[in-house]
């Protein structure tokens, strides 16, 4: 499904877009699957909407509770750009939708956020429509992340791990062609997935290009819409097993980008990161940019990051003689590197301290979730509800005789956690979900997850900090033992070393 099919099997739609040719390629994308939808049984994509899902997790679909749950700046100024320019394309949109005829419940917001999200979230890319494509059965795999065992190679015939193939050509709904790809809209990297070769050679084996997609060579993902042979490949890295899941790799993502526009995060995202912001007096900076001054995902810096650091607080007047050493990425000296970690670890602290909840409280908030979300959830969650709604003391409340960890938090630090949980019930559930039947499992749901997705994205960002904190802490201790040695500076070692940080 994509403006080519629409133009070909939507002649109302098609004249109408004429009249209105400012509308982007996602705009008429989302009114295109809405027609299809209105049509029920007599739309050709009928089997296909079938097994679409009714919720999406996407960030456009986030409440602003739910975009404040996120608590880093940054993050939340993204969810809340994401809300508004769905709003604001949906309004845009109107004109279209009324001038194809369709009717007030496919028009209101609530079906476009719907619609919005399955062309965020399912489109794989072609070359000829920003907006990409809807394809059955081509949407349904799964992502692998490139990380620890994925490696950016050059393109070359040689450097081929291909390891299976499959072409999807001509095959859906009575011959008619579907155009697609695997790769997400947004993907801008590619990669080859090298998935533990050493451990995995019994379950690997090399197989020729036997069906007729050529090109292997010039690609590098999974997958891809390849014009010489007027189909969509999807190639399998490794040899699978019956049973088991295939996943493919479509790009490099952060879990921020992951949940703006996939609904989902992982826990340990190798392509996760954290940018740092420099001081003031370090903004003179000019070898990167912002977004190559970051944590990785294991808490340690980026080259760029680290190189920066290095060269920032190396002495004015001997920066262009060591300069050269912090650019190749070498160390300056022991009390430099010194310098570079105390600020580092301050600065992960100062960020940690600042926000609402620690990694506790956020664990002991997904628990709470989770409890909500299980087959009994439910009257778990009446009671929670009724226990926050009537400022039930601490050592009244149901969380005490359920969470262990509960009993463990002081009362300033329970406070923090009901605060949440009633800001949630009082300003998301009341205005959001009025005259809800919360024993109906299927309509408390949806707005937990996201609550939940959110608590998961901050967990994992204190996570990163959390990492970084160690990792100076693990720098400054061999550092220390380098000064004591007396490989550098001895003059008072002791004080170089900057005082050990605890998890808070």
């Amino acid at each position: 499904m994509s403006r080519e099919s629409l133009m070909k099997d939507n002649g109302e739609l098609a004249k109408a877009l004429e009249r209105h040719p400012n509308l982007s390629s996602i705009q008429v994308l989302v009114v295109y699957l809405l027609t299809e939808v209105e049509k029920g049984k007599d739309s050709l994509w009928y089997p296909y909407l079938l097994q679409l899902p009714r919720n999406y997790y996407t960030l456009a679909s986030f409440t602003d509770f739910q975009a404040q749950a996120l608590q880093v700046e940054d993050a939340v100024k993204v969810a809340q750009r994401v809300i508004v320019g769905v709003h604001q394309e949906w309004e845009e949109s109107q004109v279209l939708m009324h001038a194809v005829g369709l009717k007030r419940r496919f028009t209101n917001f609530k079906s476009w956020l719907w619609a919005f999200a399955t062309v965020s979230s399912r489109t794989l890319h072609v070359p000829w429509d920003d907006a990409g494509c809807l394809c059955p059965v081509g949407d349904l795999f799964n992502y692998a992340a490139p990380g620890i065992n994925m490696e950016v190679v050059e393109d070359t015939v040689a450097e081929k791990e291909v390891r299976g193939s499959m072409c999807f050509q001509d095959f859906f709904y009575q011959g008619k062609h579907c155009s697609s790809t695997f790769v997400p809209v947004h993907c801008e990297k590619e990669y080859i997935l090298k998935r533990n070769l050493s451990l995995n050679q019994d379950r690997i084996k090399e197989v020729s290009d036997s069906s007729g997609c050529n090109g292997l060579n010039k690609r590098l993902t999974d997958g891809g819409f390849e014009a010489e042979v007027g189909a969509y490949c999807l190639y399998a890295r490794e040899r699978y097993m019956q049973g088991e899941q295939v996943l493919l790799c479509y790009g490099q993502y952060t879990n921020l980008e992951l949940l703006e526009h996939y609904g989902f995060i992982l826990n340990d995202n190798p392509n996760d990161k954290i940018y740092i912001d420099l001081d003031d007096d370090m903004s003179t900076v000019k070898q990167w940019e912002r977004n190559h001054l970051y944590l990785q995902w294991d808490g340690k810096p980026s080259f760029s990051l680290l190189a920066a650091l290095r060269y920032h607080t190396a002495p004015p007047n001997l920066r262009k003689a060591i300069g050269h050493l912090a650019f190749s990425g070498l160390q300056i000296s022991v009390e430099n590197d010194t310098i570079v970690n105390k600020w580092l670890l301050e600065r992960c602290e100062n960020l940690i301290t600042k926000l609402p909840t620690t990694i506790e409280e956020d664990e002991l908030l997904q628990e709470i979730i989770n409890r909500c979300l299980d087959a009994d959830g439910n009257q778990f969650l009446l009671e929670l509800l009724q226990d926050v709604e009537m400022g039930k003391r601490d050592d009244n409340c149901i969380l005490l005789d359920t969470f262990p960890k509960w009993s463990r938090l002081c009362s300033k630090r329970r406070n923090i956690v009901t605060s949440e949980i009633r800001t949630f019930y009082k300003l998301h559930w009341l205005q959001t979900h009025k005259g809800m039947d919360l024993s109906h499992k299927s309509e408390a749901s949806p707005a937990l997850d996201r609550w939940k997705l959110a608590i998961q994205w901050r967990l994992r960002y204190k996570t990163i900090l959390h990492r970084c904190i160690l990792h100076c802490n693990d720098q400054l201790e061999h550092l220390c033992t380098a000064a004591d040695s007396g490989k550098q500076d001895q003059a008072n070692p002791t004080k170089r070393c900057g005082k050990l940080r605890s998890r808070r």
